[in-house]
């Protein structure tokens, strides 16, 4: 058996014992950059790899997010960088410790839980890893971790066209790029790598489909689901074909700090500030037992938006329920507390707190490859004339109507 891919999980060890077979070892577990449809995977994926250095800036302090098998974490220290590498898979860290050394530079942890050295980080390296993490999470790290001109160079796949109600795994590339903005970052630049990543897709299909037998054998899977992942990637295939999948380089910069930040409320903490404001807007008290009935595990989403003193200003909100739409099961959420601190209310603009929390939770969970395929809500005419302003409602959709039944007796 491959011994790349026993460190894995289905479908990575998929992925390690391919290229591990055809080449003799394996350094990525990214795409590769194709010029020809016949390339080798080792050839395609260093010619990613060397793109990806081409575009980073000069030697700085590095967080590498995702290190993979700490191929490219070992070339960053070796360039002269001032590399650490993270990564969630205690796999991961095996792997690269085998390879490297016990000293490597690497650590267990998510993004999320990251806390060494805030402030002082100059550039966060994703490669093909920010897919994995909420992109309100990966923004809030960026804006905690790095320094005033820190930079976030992304090497990943987004989806750019949403129009099944099927729910998306890849960040939608406009709201992505939004968020990014409103936490203070420009983009520098935006290279289109489609065409060249997409054939590893292919690659992966007609080297699944050659070795099957043999990928059931050493790596003990069972025949259904190497036929499932089969059909997944074809499904894949598709979505690039047809323009909903991308493959992109994108390189952000920190522009400024931003008075105000959205971000998701999760955790006691944040429940707490949450329960708090709304004390403060509605003058009367949200317990944690009401709290826990609206959000708590998984029951509804909250989006919040804080000042630079971190206190929250505002809240829009929303509980998860089962609905049926033209008669099929789906997600739906029925929008609840959208409240703005005294102290903000000046700002009613499509800049201010109000805004923000609005707008950010309708793109983070609402639509075709979002948690919820659509919104209820039932405002009275001041609540609804906020967000009508603002440009996030255009009109009441529906009304409801009472309806009696006359006795007959």
């Amino acid at each position: 058996m491959s011994t790349a891919a026993q460190r894995f999980a289905f479908p990575l060890d998929v992925y390690a014992w391919l290229i591990e077979r055809e080449g003799g070892r394996v350094d990525y577990l990214h795409y590769g950059l194709f010029e020809r449809p016949d390339e080798p995977a080792a050839v395609v994926q260093l010619r990613a790899a060397d793109f990806l250095f081409s575009h980073l800036p000069s030697p700085c302090k590095v967080l590498d997010v995702g290190s993979g098998l700490g191929t490219t974490l070992a070339r960053l220290q070796a360039a002269g960088y001032q590399a650490q590498g993270i990564t969630p898979d205690a796999a991961q860290v095996e792997a690269i410790r085998a390879r490297l050394g016990t000293q490597a530079s690497i650590a267990c942890c998510r993004l999320e839980d990251f806390t060494a050295e805030a402030g002082c980080w100059q550039l966060l390296l994703f490669q093909e890893s920010a897919q994995y993490i909420d992109g309100l999470d990966l923004f809030e790290a960026a804006d905690r971790l790095l320094t005033d001109a820190g930079e976030i160079v992304i090497m990943d796949e987004f989806a750019l066209r949403r129009d099944e109600p099927e729910r998306v795994g890849l960040h939608y590339l406009p709201h992505f790029l939004a968020w990014a903005e409103r936490f203070g970052f420009a983009l520098r630049e935006k290279i289109d790598l489609t065409a060249q990543a997409a054939p590893t897709v292919d690659w992966l299909l007609r080297q699944t489909e050659a070795h099957a037998g043999e990928l059931q054998r050493e790596l003990g899977l069972d025949a259904a689901l190497l036929a499932q992942l089969m059909a997944a990637n074809r499904q894949y295939r598709a979505r690039y074909r047809d323009g909903r999948y991308g493959y992109f380089l994108l390189r952000l910069q920190r522009a400024r700090r931003p008075g105000w930040r959205p971000g998701r409320i999760v955790g006691a903490g944040r429940a707490q500030q949450m329960r708090n404001l709304f004390a403060a807007v509605f003058g009367q008290p949200m317990s944690e037992a009401h709290w826990q009935w609206k959000y708590g595990d998984g029951r509804g989403a909250g989006i919040g938006v804080w000042n630079e003193a971190g206190e929250l200003v505002a809240h829009y909100g929303g509980v998860t329920r089962a609905a049926l739409l033209r008669g099929q099961p789906c997600r739906a959420f029925c929008a609840a507390d959208f409240m703005v601190a005294p102290t903000a209310r000046g700002a009613l603009t499509r800049k201010g707190p109000a805004f923000l929390a609005a707008a950010t939770f309708l793109e983070h969970e609402l639509g075709y490859g979002a948690p919820h395929l659509v919104g209820i809500g039932f405002p009275n005419r001041r609540a609804f004339a906020l967000p009508e302003k603002l440009g996030l409602y255009r009109g009441v959709l529906t009304r409801i109507m009472e309806v009696s039944l006359a006795s007959t007796a």
